[in-house]
């Protein structure tokens, strides 16, 4: 995930610096969290069961973020402008397409 949506994040060096940072932190605060899930041994039902959770909530970000990366790609393919936050003029006279 993280490499994906440091691929798809457009902007300045900063902007995608800051960003791929910011996402890095977030990802790694569950080295805090998950060792007080694994108590009352053998079963662990309480850590499974975050871990289930976390799975589908991870895949169904992935989908989400495909689907708006979709509608974003067809955007540039009709000419529309996406704003301040979108590709500048340059990578989109160079070809730009988000990846998927």
């Amino acid at each position: 995930m993280l490499s994906w949506i440091s691929s798809v994040i457009v902007g300045p060096a900063v902007k995608r610096s800051v960003a791929i940072a910011i996402i890095n932190a977030i990802s790694n605060t569950s080295n805090i969290w998950t060792p007080y899930l694994y108590y009352n041994k053998p079963r662990y039902v309480t850590a499974f069961a975050v871990n289930l959770a976390a799975a589908v909530l991870v895949i169904l970000c992935a989908l989400g973020t495909r689907q708006y990366l979709v509608r974003l790609n067809k955007k540039l393919d009709d000419g529309e402008d996406l704003g301040p936050n979108g590709p500048t003029a340059v990578q989109i006279e160079s070809g730009f397409r988000f990846q998927l």
